[in-house]
């Protein structure tokens, strides 16, 4: 064994240990209220997709069986695929255990089964990161980036104005000019970053441990309309990444692969809040103070658009 390859042990190991310790920490809950009030400081968009599986799970294992489930949601259907469980454990906030699943199954002989939570739309894709422009594809705020974002923004008024309609406007062209520009750099600057740092950056967002096998055990997919967990996946890494570290760009997008037939990942570039801020729901039209965001680099949304490019999938 080199020395290099003894390093890389004693990391993983060192990983393992500290990944242990915190297990022992978290609190394996098994209450339907204890684990909705896990949730009290969670302001997530998928937050409810995440307490609904839990419930369901409870529901199913019959951990709660002496406890009601709360009126809010009754209308929670069980989930009957894991019987022989002692709890759940919320790890929304903690990437350092299960990587970045949302929920810990904890069984009875104490081995632990982690899971993503996404809602199902009738296909097998997710939302695997939200990488800052910045950070990892190497875009700065300038004042070319800048200059960029004013043209961008008085097309975007200059739009509204026209159609008279301010809120959820589809294909603005503002919006549309500036990911754009911006997805080009970002395209452009990835490539220019060795082959070994591209890499590393895809496998974090594809969450691998010592770049071979992934954090979490699979996926849990909620059905919203039929309030039910639609399908649970168990996956394997199941792909040559050499393959995939180039990228390029295309509208809003860039794509990680080599075209659009042949992509693993896919990050939509885009502006946090919206291109127009101010335009607050809770105020009447007349009382909205505008303004320009700036926010355009800070979250960003990298998509898995195909699992089964990625993953080997085997429905449980």
């Amino acid at each position: 064994m080199t020395i290099e390859q003894l390093a890389k042990r004693i990391e993983i190991l060192e990983k393992q240990i500290s990944i242990l310790m915190e297990i022992k920490s978290q609190t394996i809950i098994i209450s339907y209220k204890e684990w909705i009030e896990s949730f009290s400081n969670n302001n997530n968009p998928g937050t409810s997709y995440e307490i609904c599986v839990g419930l369901s799970i409870l529901y199913g294992s019959q951990v709660c069986k002496n406890e009601p489930l709360p009126l809010t949601y009754q209308h929670i259907k069980p989930c009957n695929k894991f019987k022989n469980i002692k709890g759940i454990i919320n790890l929304t906030q903690n990437d350092n255990i299960g990587g970045t699943g949302d929920i810990g199954i904890v069984f009875n002989d104490n081995t632990i089964k982690y899971y993503s939570v996404t809602q199902w739309k009738n296909k097998l894709s997710k939302c695997i990161f939200n990488p800052s422009g910045e950070k990892y594809y190497g875009v700065t705020r300038n004042v070319e980036t800048e200059q960029k974002n004013d043209e961008a923004y008085e097309m975007a008024i200059k739009y509204r104005k026209k159609n008279n309609k301010w809120k959820r406007v589809q294909g603005c062209p503002g919006s549309k000019y500036m990911c754009g520009f911006l997805a080009d750099k970002g395209s452009n600057n990835w490539n220019e970053n060795e082959r070994s740092k591209r890499k590393e950056t895809l496998e974090k967002f594809i969450d691998l441990c010592c770049g071979i096998n992934t954090n979490t055990n699979g996926i849990i997919y909620w059905d919203s309309k039929k309030n039910l967990i639609a399908n649970i996946y168990k996956w394997t890494f199941n792909v040559n990444l050499d393959n995939y570290l180039k990228t390029f760009s295309h509208g809003i997008y860039i794509y990680h692969g080599n075209s659009l037939e042949d992509y693993i990942l896919r990050t939509q570039v885009k502006y946090n809040n919206g291109i127009i801020e101010g335009m607050s729901s809770k105020k009447q039209q007349s009382e909205w103070v505008i303004s320009k965001s700036k926010n355009y680099l800070s979250s960003w949304n990298c998509q898995a658009v195909d699992l089964n490019k990625i993953f080997k999938l085997e429905l449980l």
